[in-house]
């Protein structure tokens, strides 16, 4: 289990063993019980499950929530900048975010050329650390 997007719980099935993935499967299930948590919502993505509250959030807007809560807690300082680095297509939200606010840039790491919203693009993860 991992905390994802500031506001939501995830749970990681793609290195389980079958047994842990359905005990996993029925907690999160339970969790998504509308009668007993109206607030929540289940989401499933490829071997992932995810625990959500009902309200307009994705990832751009916690990278968006953290750069304005930064500046506010350094006396609303401008020198706060984001550097967003990913490896698939889901991050694009968080890319044009960082666009749009103007304090960081995306960096789009794939073998192959892909549109994105990434300032700089590398070919693999052994070049972030290069």
């Amino acid at each position: 289990m991992q905390l994802g997007d500031t506001f939501s719980m995830l749970g990681h099935v793609d290195r389980s063993i079958s047994s842990y993935d359905q005990g996993l499967q029925i907690q999160i299930q339970a969790l998504n019980n509308t009668y007993y948590y109206p607030c929540l919502r289940l989401t499933h993505g490829r071997k992932v499950l995810q625990v959500r509250p009902v309200i307009d959030w994705d990832k751009g807007k916690a990278v968006t929530f953290l750069l304005e809560s930064l500046g506010e807690t350094q006396h609303n300082c401008d020198d706060v900048l984001a550097i967003y680095v990913g490896d698939n297509v889901m991050p694009q939200i968080v890319l044009f975010a960082l666009r749009e606010v103007n304090k960081g840039c995306g960096i789009l790491v794939s073998p192959v050329p892909k549109e994105t919203n990434a300032v700089y693009s590398l070919r693999d993860l052994s070049e972030v650390i290069s």
